[in-house]
């Protein structure tokens, strides 16, 4: 019957009898599966499984500031097929193309066919899409959430009836609130929202949004009070942490990757699209213009790692505004000229950056085939089985890794004497990378008394894993 549903509503927005779209999303599939499902799990990912597993399982290693949505999504689908890194990846690819989808359908508001399909596409094949879709991290499905909630509002425009009005802004509230529980930072989305709402005085359809949300939210508001006396303990733990423990870069860092890793055409686009919008009786853009605004001012000043994928968190409306501009640019006949060469140059900068991609994709995967950290773990699972040891304790700089794959107690490295934090810990093992995790001083590790080295592991790209016992009393 769901099944039956989703076919049906697939037809009815001519996504299912359009082969050109049905085309592009095989072959997005196969791009995404072929080039994301044989590397080294990432940082983040390994703390997402490893609290996925404490749900259904015994774990180890968890890191309970999280965000809670993605780990209960992927804990209730192992529930059905066994704990699997691939099937968690899987489920990552099929939101991503869902993404595309979502916001084909959007799309079709603003934008012409061909206009929208090229938009569609180009944001499917951007660099930072093509690399995070099929990794475990928040950032896509929040992203997913939040365009679904958007359709939502975007069809209240549409309604016939105020019971219809009722239900949709209902569901946009659930999915907004759904968006949050993956990703905290889309309180951004939600506030910019209920701003709309009552900049056009819909005082109402206000209170109906925030009541859907508050609803969706206070099972986790509740299990927060019940266990850290903190409704919002998780959602403030998190902020904190990043800001304290993540040194500034400069705000001209973020700027700057949009045009690398975006396109370098989009952010010229974005500015006009800006100014038009501005200028036009839309009603949307008293949420498109703050959220955008807000958005980036967030990511560039305060936000102190600038990392690219950040952008992955508004990415669909930075083209949306991007292609609403080059829509205004078409319909204007003196600018005819000025179009085709802002196309042109789109596009083709779009597919070097896409073989770039690829490029790296190919250099990362030969990286993470032998990488030192994988050899390590091998090697301690292999200790593990044949002293019939059920429980060992890890220090490393690269912990998740180990805390995750080894399904032990695993610490980062805090305490500048090593011998102090090894007998607080009762540790049985240090790891240190040259490469990968938290800086530390092997030199330090190389002359305690507290450990014996025991061997080094080397991988593909000169990263190097050294292994050191401690010392038993």
């Amino acid at each position: 019957m769901v099944i039956h549903r989703i076919i049906q509503y697939l037809k009815s927005r001519d996504i299912l009898d359009n082969k050109k779209l049905l085309i592009t999303l095989g072959v997005l599939l196969i791009i995404l599966l072929s080039a994301s499902l044989s590397n080294m799990l990432l940082w983040d990912e390994t703390v997402y499984l490893g609290n996925a597993r404490s749900y259904i399982g015994e774990s180890n290693y968890v890191e309970d500031y999280r965000p809670p949505l993605l780990e209960l999504v992927i804990s209730l689908i192992w529930l059905f097929t066994g704990e699997s890194v691939i099937v968690a990846k899987i489920m990552m690819i099929l939101i991503s193309l869902g993404s595309f989808l979502i916001l084909f359908s959007i799309g079709k508001r603003y934008l012409s066919e061909n206009l929208n399909y090229l938009m569609s596409v180009l944001f499917a094949l951007t660099p930072i899409m093509l690399y995070w879709s099929a990794k475990i991290y928040t950032d896509i499905p929040s992203t997913f959430l939040v365009l679904i909630s958007f359709y939502f509002i975007l069809k209240d425009h549409d309604k016939s009836k105020k019971s219809d009005s009722n239900k949709l802004i209902i569901f946009a509230g659930i999915f907004a609130a759904l968006a949050l529980m993956m990703r905290y930072v889309q309180v951004i989305y939600l506030l910019c929202i209920i701003f709309y709402f009552l900049s056009h005085k819909r005082i109402k359809i206000t209170i109906i949004f925030c009541l859907s949300v508050l609803i969706v939210l206070s099972p986790w508001i509740i299990y927060n009070q019940i266990t850290y006396s903190n409704p919002l303990w998780d959602f403030m733990q998190q902020f904190t942490y990043f800001q304290e423990w993540n040194a500034p870069e400069p705000a001209l860092k973020q700027v700057i990757n949009l045009f690398i890793y975006v396109n370098p055409l989009i952010p010229l686009l974005l500015v006009i699209g800006f100014v038009i919008l501005l200028l036009k009786k839309e009603k949307m853009k008293k949420f498109l213009i703050p959220y955008m605004i807000i958005s980036l001012f967030y990511y560039v000043f305060y936000v102190n790692v600038k990392d690219p994928r950040y952008y992955l968190s508004f990415l669909p409306f930075i083209f949306l505004l991007s292609f609403y501009a080059l829509e205004n640019l078409m319909k204007n006949k003196s600018l005819r000229y000025v179009y085709n060469i802002l196309l042109i140059v789109l596009i083709f900068s779009g597919l070097a950056l896409m073989l770039n991609a690829f490029k790296t994709e190919s250099r990362t995967s030969y990286c993470d085939k032998d990488n030192s950290i994988m050899q390590t773990i091998g090697y301690l699972n292999q200790e593990i089985n044949d002293n019939n040891r059920n429980e060992i304790t890890i220090i490393s700089n690269s912990w998740p890794w180990y805390g995750y794959h080894l399904n032990v107690k695993a610490f980062s490295i805090w305490d500048s004497d090593i011998s102090n934090q090894a007998k607080e810990v009762n540790a049985d093992y240090v790891v240190y990378n040259n490469i990968i995790g938290q800086e530390y001083s092997k030199d330090t590790l190389d002359k305690s008394p507290a450990l014996t080295f025991d061997r080094e592991f080397h991988g593909n790209c000169n990263d190097k894993s050294y292994l050191y016992r401690v010392n038993q009393d």
